[in-house]
């Protein structure tokens, strides 16, 4: 107690030394960190453990209370943040995955989201924590041989401040992540605010990425109720500059079908577009259909039983649902498997017309474990845990005149889930999968990025 000087409770006994502590927003939890890798929140009211360690496979290197105190954010050295429920003692969301071993984290937007800082790399990142999906590409720091200490959100949350060991503080604008201006919007609109600035939409309760008609309906309707959210008295230089920047932006964060809309603006202007940039949007196959069977992934040295009549069922509840189509390159599936983040399989299902029996190339990265199967016969197949790398892997197959059906099959452990695939032919010309099958030389189209 302040006032006396004396010891509120006795002493929170720890089997090792503790390397951190917090208070909660209110001052009832406090919640500290000790050398024996886990966490504990204690009840500061009766001067007793709240619930139960937080046990961790190796070093926590940083910790944080979120503000009501309900969870609980770590980072570890074994290259992961994890969120907490500690009354539970289990993970409230997907582990987040890092290159680099994490250094500082801190929740953000109301817990919604998380700010993480790699040590090794001194890369900041910001994450979704329902889906553990990264919001945008990791941020490089000024200094990046310090290793990184802690970060600071401001209370407004407008700015993060990140230190290390170095004599530099680093401040980071977090002025993208802000509510967007939305007084006097109904509920319907809200949302097509947020579909028109995300370019997704809410589809079976995942994601699908907004076609270019899609958004121009929604953009359209949104200025005719909302017309002071949309300048539209810039001048010819300003509106393509900002395309410019709106499409490299875009570009960067790897939403290739927003970027491509930009790019078609900027030739409408009559401005230079880099054509094989554009081109190379569609050069992964990033539509898919999804079935609604998954099952437990319980041993990352093997895959789950097949037999012909699991892959026909497989097929058969592709086959019912529609197309969807991943902003970038990565096809994630985490967004496509509603409330299965870690320890489970899903698959998905394109079908490819051919003119004639030829050989292509497929080239695919994974995470984690793949299986494919080309009209029922298994053509690629890397078991155990894996990090999404493009072209990690490459097969031959043999297409037959008519339709062909490719099944992918990704098994999941946990941080992200997701396949790159993409088509060459027997020459190493890049192809493009349509939307209705049909395989097209990358170069023999106008770049529209759909």
């Amino acid at each position: 107690e302040t006032g006396s000087g004396k010891p509120r409770h006795a002493p929170f006994l720890h089997p090792e030394s503790c390397t951190e502590a917090s208070f909660s927003s209110d001052g009832r939890l406090l919640l500290t960190v000790c050398r024996d890798n886990a966490a504990r929140i204690w009840d500061l009211t009766r001067g007793l453990p709240a619930g139960a360690p937080l046990k961790h496979p190796t070093t926590i290197t940083n910790a944080c209370l979120e503000a009501g105190g309900e969870r609980v954010l770590t980072a570890c050295a074994d290259r992961l943040a994890r969120t907490w429920d500690w009354r539970e003692g289990r993970l409230a969301g997907p582990p987040l995955e890092h290159r680099g071993q994490v250094g500082a984290v801190a929740f953000l937007s109301g817990g919604r989201r998380a700010a993480t800082v790699s040590g090794d790399d001194s890369t900041v990142m910001i994450w979704e924590l329902l889906t553990g999906r990264p919001l945008g590409p990791r941020e490089a720091l000024l200094d990046e041989s310090s290793p990184i200490r802690q970060l600071v959100i401001a209370l407004d949350e407008r700015w993060m401040v990140v230190a290390g060991e170095a004599n530099v503080l680093t401040c980071l604008s977090l002025e993208d992540l802000l509510e967007p201006p939305q007084a006097g919007m109904s509920p319907e609109d809200r949302r097509t605010f947020c579909e028109v600035l995300s370019g997704q939409r809410v589809y079976e309760a995942a994601l699908a990425t907004l076609t270019s008609e899609e958004w121009i309906e929604r953009w359209r309707a949104l200025r005719g109720r909302h017309a002071q959210l949309f300048r539209l008295d810039s001048s010819r230089g300003e509106t393509a500059a900002w395309h410019r920047r709106e499409a490299t932006r875009l570009e960067q964060r790897l939403h290739w079908d927003a970027a491509a809309w930009h790019f078609a603006r900027l030739r409408a202007l009559g401005e230079p577009v880099e054509e094989d940039k554009v081109r190379e949007f569609d050069a992964f196959v990033r539509s898919w259909r999804f079935a609604k069977i998954s099952e437990p992934w319980l041993n990352a040295r093997s895959f789950v039983a097949m037999t012909d009549e699991k892959l026909q069922a497989i097929v058969a509840s592709a086959s019912t649902q529609s197309l969807m189509r991943s902003s970038g390159p990565l096809v994630d599936f985490l967004l496509c498997f509603e409330g299965k983040n870690a320890d489970v399989v899903g698959y998905a299902m394109r079908s490819i017309t051919s003119d004639r029996a030829r050989p292509v190339k497929l080239l695919v990265g994974s995470d984690d474990a793949l299986r494919i199967w080309l009209n029922g016969k298994l053509v690629i197949e890397r078991p155990g845990y894996h990090s999404p790398v493009p072209d990690d892997e490459s097969a031959v197959i043999d297409l037959i005149p008519g339709e062909n059906t490719l099944v992918a099959e990704v098994s999941q452990g946990f941080g992200g889930w997701g396949l790159y695939l993409r088509i060459e032919d027997e020459n190493g010309q890049k192809l493009r999968l349509t939307d209705d099958g049909k395989l097209e030389p990358i170069g023999d189209f106008a770049g529209s990025g759909r």
